[in-house]
């Protein structure tokens, strides 16, 4: 019994010794040639843009917040929604763009409601389109209500 517990390991020790030819060549690996470069040739272009940033967009004072985008197959052009933050309760705009290198535009299309209304904040949401008929679909926040957001 005790020789079968040695044999099974050592047949195979040997046929993993033997099974390999010597000077066969291995396969080639693909190693690339240096660190990958990263193509930074894009530049925004528009008077809102500034920063360090230059590679996406961001209006001259204030910052993008939560990016709601839409393709519109009308224009052929991507609408770029976004919270507008500002210290401003972050109301929703908008911009527009074919290639995300150029923006036109720079256009609220959703204010923040009054102080005490449920859209006294708006928190992000979507977009989508209906027969000729466009939809948002947004949270209003207000933590003096009960509940806090809609």
């Amino acid at each position: 019994m005790k020789t079968n517990l040695y044999l099974f390991p050592a047949l195979c020790f040997i046929a993993l010794l033997t099974s390999c030819k010597s000077g066969e060549q291995t396969l080639p690996v693909d190693k690339p040639d240096g660190p990958a470069s990263v193509d930074r040739s894009t530049s925004c272009t528009m008077v809102q843009e500034t920063g360090m940033f230059q590679t996406f967009y961001k209006p001259q004072q204030g910052f993008v917040g939560d990016p709601m985008s839409y393709y519109n197959v009308d224009d052929k052009k991507y609408y770029l929604f976004y919270l507008y933050e500002n210290a401003n309760r972050h109301p929703i705009y908008v911009t527009k763009t074919s290639d995300y290198a150029t923006f036109e535009g720079f256009t609220e299309i959703l204010p923040a409601g009054a102080a005490g209304s449920q859209d006294e904040w708006i928190g992000t949401g979507s977009f989508m389109k209906r027969g000729q008929t466009y939809y948002c679909f947004y949270t209003g926040h207000n933590g003096n209500l009960n509940p806090a957001e809609k």
